[in-house]
């Protein structure tokens, strides 16, 4: 049943597809998928993220530390616009194409030079594709749900990415943030080397070389993928669990 390109959820059936963009991005997988009316009332398919338990069967609780902030502040601080939503999302989108049509322009003209440098700002600002995709999939850029559903979905295929997986993941580390293991989107501690910054900094060859993998394997629905850098037992227990939740559903 994992083996399934399509995979039925119970809010209708996503289509995972997966499509090339350019190598400059330093980006993971697309998704391109059909939500339905549901999707877009939601932003995230959070009806589908199974919840751990204990070993008595009681669901896993967080005793959390709550910051003391008035209602009215608390509303303010989330209000969203489709304008200002609009202007900052399409005007990103706006900007990465400039790039993209300034890199080609110079190339045609032979600047080589200049066609460097347009295709390393395309990459870099690329490279934040996931910053958007984050917003748009917790639903705090646009005041319409569903601009935010199909937004999400430009910017994750603009930057290769698969929301679907990405939340899956993401939706525990907020329930359960650094309380492993039920969260591992991010474990601590986390070291910065100099490596790190040299392979990931300027032109991340072995990320697109990890991305083409993890591309492939996912659109075959071959697990684990080493999506965003996930190891093995995390990976399962995000995605081929929920999918199997939800082909139940």
């Amino acid at each position: 049943m994992l083996r399934r390109i399509a995979f039925k959820h119970a809010d209708g059936v996503c289509f995972q597809g997966f499509f090339f963009s350019s190598f400059t991005e330093c980006g993971w997988a697309a998704s391109y998928s059909r939500p339905s009316r549901r999707y877009f009332k939601m932003g995230v398919q959070a009806s589908h993220t199974a919840h751990p338990t204990n070993e008595d069967g009681t669901p896993v609780a967080i005793s959390w530390y709550r910051t003391k902030l008035e209602p009215k502040t608390f509303k303010r601080l989330h209000e969203t616009s489709d304008l200002r939503g609009a202007l900052q999302t399409v005007g990103w989108i706006l900007c990465l194409f400039a790039w993209f049509a300034l890199a080609l322009d110079c190339h045609a003209k032979r600047l080589h030079g200049l066609t460097v440098v347009f295709v390393l700002m395309y990459g870099m600002q690329a490279n934040f594709a996931i910053n958007g995709m984050h917003e748009l999939g917790h639903g705090f850029v646009f005041k319409t749900p569903a601009l935010n559903a199909i937004f999400m979905r430009i910017l994750s295929f603009l930057g290769w990415l698969h929301p679907d997986m990405f939340f899956s993941s993401h939706l525990r580390h907020h329930r359960f943030t650094q309380n492993a293991p039920h969260d591992q989107e991010n474990p601590m501690p986390m070291i910065l080397t100099r490596q790190h910054f040299l392979d990931f900094g300027f032109i991340n060859f072995k990320g697109a070389k990890e991305t083409l993998q993890q591309t492939l394997k996912a659109a075959f629905a071959i697990y684990p993928t080493g999506h965003l850098g996930w190891l093995a037992g995390w990976e399962k227990v995000c995605t081929e669990l929920d999918f199997e939740i939800s082909c139940l559903c």
